[in-house]
């Protein structure tokens, strides 16, 4: 796991090999609620009351679609259950890690990056490209989680170094997607902005 806890981030693997460990583990809720924010901030206060302390959101891959309901869902969420519980977006694609992790996302896992190798895509932190036309690598999945850690690894530089507006704003110059999401954030979501973020 890869964890952005505002100083670090963690990755999950999602491969299918069992492990086992000594230490007790952490559970692991899922959020649901669809796009209905409401419905998701009282799931995730119930399961908080039940004890958990990583909460999962359902439903990414859709979200990633939807600017307007990840903003109002993610945000909503943080703002209304326990600053110290650890929000877990699965299936993210890289390049959509930093501004995710400057809303608030803790962890992050290898899904998308194993997901898009199985369907002969690299998957960069500025774009996916299908492999039968742009020939980058001979081991898709392996250049995959490359990709993956290497943008983990810039986002906990950035954030240790105050700049992690500055990569978010970047990637958006790339990325009609994350401009989007900046957009909608600065213009709906200021007071937030000022509360939880690093504003440069």
């Amino acid at each position: 796991m890869q964890n952005t806890k505002r100083n670090s981030t963690r990755i999950h693997s999602t491969n299918n090999k069992p492990c086992t460990r000594r230490k007790k583990q952490k559970k692991i809720a899922v959020i649901q609620g669809a796009q209905y924010t409401d419905l998701r901030i009282e799931c995730a206060q119930k399961l908080e009351q039940l004890g958990y302390t990583t909460l999962m959101f359902a439903n990414t891959d859709e979200l990633q679609r939807n600017p307007q309901d990840l903003l109002s869902i993610i945000i909503q969420t943080r703002e209304n259950i326990n600053p110290n519980t650890t929000l877990y977006f699965p299936f993210a694609t890289t390049q959509i890690l930093p501004i995710l992790t400057y809303l608030g996302i803790d962890l992050f896992d290898t899904s998308r990056a194993i997901y898009e190798a199985k369907n002969n895509n690299i998957m960069t932190n500025t774009n996916i490209y299908p492999q039968e036309k742009y020939n980058i690598t001979d081991n898709i999945e392996q250049e995959n989680i490359k990709q993956l850690k290497f943008t983990i690894k810039e986002i906990q530089e950035n954030i240790k170094n105050k700049t992690l507006r500055n990569l978010t704003e970047q990637k958006a110059a790339t990325n009609p997607e994350i401009m989007s999401l900046h957009r909608l954030l600065d213009k709906h979501y200021q007071n937030y902005l000022q509360k939880y973020t690093q504003l440069y």
